[in-house]
């Protein structure tokens, strides 16, 4: 996606939040992805977000039952560290948390 498209990122910043962004997204193109679940992308600073971590996910079938818990934890545990100083100090922040699913949440169970 070219960085000069604002995002909600550039959205809440520009409102004074700190932003942040856990799990899935499509901010970049392919030609920055090694392999099918690696980005060599290491800042999402030009999309707005100061604090990101995650993959670029593939969205294989039943894949967010797989990985949708991990972005869960991580989205946890940023809360409870960065989000929780950064209150304690009176910033406010914006904290977007993407899943696979509902990419798969309709694939039948075996």
């Amino acid at each position: 996606m070219n960085p000069d498209i604002r995002t909600i990122g550039d959205i809440m910043r520009k409102a004074c939040y700190y932003t942040a962004l856990k799990g899935k997204w499509h901010l970049v193109g392919a030609g920055d992805i090694t392999g099918e679940t690696e980005a060599t992308v290491t800042s999402l600073e030009d999309y707005g977000f100061s604090d990101w971590s995650g993959t670029y996910y593939v969205s294989a079938l039943r894949q967010g039952n797989e990985i949708d818990p991990l972005i869960l934890e991580e989205a946890a545990e940023w809360l409870g560290n960065k989000g929780k100083n950064l209150n304690a100090e009176g910033k406010p922040f914006f904290l977007l948390v993407t899943m696979i699913n509902p990419h798969d949440i309709m694939a039948l169970q075996s």
